[in-house]
């Protein structure tokens, strides 16, 4: 039987497990793989419109890949292939990630490239905040109301993106109490410097002060401003 001194051994095990740490390390923290060559977003519509050419720059197959768009609402997680399964690029393999993006609020996003022991790829984009209003409305409310007349009136929306939107919404909101009416959504789409006039009507049952409320949304944006009217 053959025995080697611990001297010998210990020595032997640690180099190993340091090789085997500053490799999962290097994996970890330097190994990029993964390399985006090409980034850009724009509005569109109702939709911030994510593109991005990924490149794996390395001569070996790279799963997983995932992309994370992150704002103050939450993290989306998507992969780049419809599926974590496809989510796959081949060595030296390019190809173009295109995500849509429900336009709200938020104008800060985080996008993270990530890969299984390969350093993520960091990017952010800011939107103009004029990208908010894509939309404006027009309201011609009647000088004067009273109890039992119904009245009609105009309301006109205008495009002022540089795209078409498709999605836009509108709704009255009022008390029942205060209107005999049966208030319901409209959706429209324009075109890029498109506005069309919808109508909507009134019709008071008491007199005295009353409340009407109007909504208008684009995607995720919401819109919500109130009017006080005389009955009399």
């Amino acid at each position: 039987m053959v025995f080697i001194s611990r001297k010998i051994v210990y020595p032997f095990f640690m180099m190993v497990v340091c090789l085997v740490f500053f490799g999962l390390l290097f994996l970890v923290f330097f190994n990029q793989p993964v390399l985006v060559t090409e980034s850009s977003y724009a509005v569109v519509g109702d939709k911030v419109i994510l593109k991005m050419t990924l490149k794996n720059d390395s001569n070996y197959l790279v799963k997983g890949i995932t992309i994370s768009i992150k704002d103050k609402s939450g993290v989306a997680v998507l992969p780049i292939k419809g599926s974590t399964a496809d989510s796959v690029l081949l060595p030296k393999e390019s190809y173009q990630f295109v995500a849509p993006i429900i336009l709200s609020e938020n104008l800060s996003y985080s996008v993270t490239i990530s890969a299984p022991f390969s350093r993520p790829v960091n990017l952010k984009f800011d939107l103009d905040p004029s990208v908010t209003n894509p939309v404006s409305a027009e309201v011609s409310l009647p000088p004067a109301l009273s109890v039992g007349n119904k009245v009609s009136f105009p309301v006109k929306l205008c495009n002022k993106s540089p795209t078409d939107i498709s999605d836009i919404s509108w709704i009255e909101q009022a008390s029942s109490t205060d209107f005999n009416d049966v208030f319901f959504p409209r959706t429209i789409s324009l075109k890029k410097d498109e506005c069309k006039t919808i109508y909507s009507s009134l019709t008071p049952i008491r007199a005295g002060t009353v409340s009407i409320g109007f909504q208008l949304k684009i995607g995720g944006l919401v819109r919500f401003v109130s009017k006080e009217l005389s009955v009399s």
